[in-house]
């Protein structure tokens, strides 16, 4: 019962609640009519975004994307003053396709989405949200884990919430299914679609951004692109890792680092949070943000 209470004090204090808390009141009721009925629904995360289909369930996901929608994340409610027409996006650890298909309209069919996501179940339903989407000929799926190397490696399917928006590269010691994946970088992918540009590189792999990061050294070094990835990530956590270590990565490239506000500002941040959520790199001689 106290778990159930700190969610819901949880939720009447987020930034989407507040905002439109008699719309999120209505989509928790729905949501749990279509779980009942065990159907997935289409929706948009916004008014101009792509359709997506949420699988049926309470997992983090699709709990959180239906009842706030693009304020799901802040960074994604505000993903118009990092993406632009024209854009060049890399979404690493794409899931089913929240921030590639928000981004999509935004870069339009002069721009290019990369949507990067190795596992089987996660990939299947991106790729068939994609297609929802026939229009969106901007975005490619690469069926891939990023990392620093080519080759493969063991996808482990950690338990974590039991969603598999948390499998990573990265083991968390317990006995959880796998599947093996095939490794690729962003250096090799930058060589392999030659776009010619890499305006934002967005990262969410479970405590694996440090191996992403040095397989894209020559892409950061080059485009100096807007970086925005997830720190603090649990697996990290309960692995004893350093949770900090893409955030040092990025820094030696001379970038510097931001939180987003809930009103859309964006607040320096010379060090990493305690708390989980995601931070905004920005080169000073690069890609600037909208702000």
């Amino acid at each position: 019962m106290q778990r159930l209470f700190r969610r819901v004090r949880k939720l009447l204090s987020h930034p989407g609640f507040q905002a439109a808390p008699l719309a999120t009141l209505w989509h928790a009721l729905t949501w749990v009519f279509w779980v009942s009925l065990k159907h997935a629904p289409v929706i948009r995360l916004s008014a101009g975004g792509g359709r997506l289909r949420l699988p049926a369930d309470y997992r983090y996901t699709s709990i959180s994307c239906y009842l706030l929608r693009d304020w799901a994340e802040t960074e994604l409610h505000y993903l118009d003053r990092l993406v632009g027409p024209g854009d060049v996006v890399f979404d690493v650890g794409a899931n089913i396709g929240i921030y590639t298909l928000q981004a999509a309209p935004l870069v339009g069919s002069g721009g290019l989405v990369v949507a990067i996501e190795p596992g089987q179940l996660s990939a299947g339903r991106l790729a068939a949200n994609i297609a929802l989407n026939p229009g969106f000929s901007q975005v490619r799926l690469v069926r891939k884990a990023a990392s620093d190397h080519i080759g493969r490696a063991v996808f482990y399917h950690v338990p974590l919430g039991d969603d598999p928006q948390t499998y990573s590269l990265l083991n968390d010691g317990s006995n959880a299914e796998t599947e093996e994946v095939e490794l690729t970088t962003i250096d090799q992918l930058m060589a392999e679609l030659a776009p010619g540009r890499l305006d934002v590189l967005k990262i969410d792999v479970e405590g694996a951004e440090a191996l992403v990061i040095a397989g894209a050294s020559d892409t950061i070094a080059r485009h100096r692109p807007i970086i925005l990835f997830e720190v603090n990530a649990d697996l990290q956590k309960q692995r004893g890792d350093d949770t900090a270590s893409a955030f040092h990565a990025i820094a030696a490239f001379g970038y510097q680092f931001f939180i987003r506000q809930a009103d859309g500002r964006l607040s320096p941040r010379e060090s990493v949070p305690e708390e989980w959520g995601n931070l905004t790199a920005v080169h000073p001689q690069g890609r600037q943000p909208r702000r």
